[in-house]
């Protein structure tokens, strides 16, 4: 009799010891595939915030540059005025390349389209000074085409940054 109830306890504590060993691992499972999803939610986040710091950095610099005030009383001041937006462009077109991929593609499209018009309208003055080529707009119009373009920008980055915002919370 005392071997039955031996066997039983025995028996009984295997029995447990496996069930236990079955949970142990179901938990175990459980707690990677949390740790997983974390991990991955902590990338997501990390990114989202290099995309905002990055952004900021450069919006911050765009928006600091010297603003040039249109002079086109006479061809002094317009090659002048012209310098300067072409110099301020350039800048602003530099950090553009940099922070394109950071933006959503909707954003990036819209400056895109703008973007493709001020280079075309850039290439047709290029043209008109060294070929001396006729073109079809008045140089106030190209200087109004890349200050557009330059506020299609600064507004689209701080679209995406109240975007990446949204996300945090």
């Amino acid at each position: 009799m005392e071997n039955t109830i031996f066997n039983i306890l025995i028996s009984s504590a295997v029995i447990v010891a496996a069930l236990t060993g079955i949970f142990n691992v179901i938990i175990s499972f459980s707690n990677n595939r949390n740790i997983r999803k974390i991990e991955s939610q902590k990338a997501i986040n990390d990114l989202i915030k290099y995309r905002y710091t990055t952004l900021h950095a450069n919006l911050s610099e765009i928006t600091n540059l010297e603003d040039v005030t249109f002079d086109l009383s006479d061809s002094k001041r317009e090659k002048d005025t012209v310098s300067k937006v072409s110099e301020r462009f350039n800048k602003i077109e530099k950090k553009y390349k940099l922070i394109k991929p950071l933006l959503d593609s909707d954003l990036s499209k819209e400056v895109d389209v703008l973007y493709g018009k001020a280079t075309a309208m850039s290439n047709e003055l290029v043209e008109h000074i060294y070929a001396k080529k006729n073109i079809d707009f008045e140089l106030k119009d190209f200087l109004i085409t890349r200050q557009e373009l330059e506020q299609k920008i600064v507004t689209n980055v701080q679209l995406q940054l109240q975007r990446l915002l949204l996300l945090q919370e």
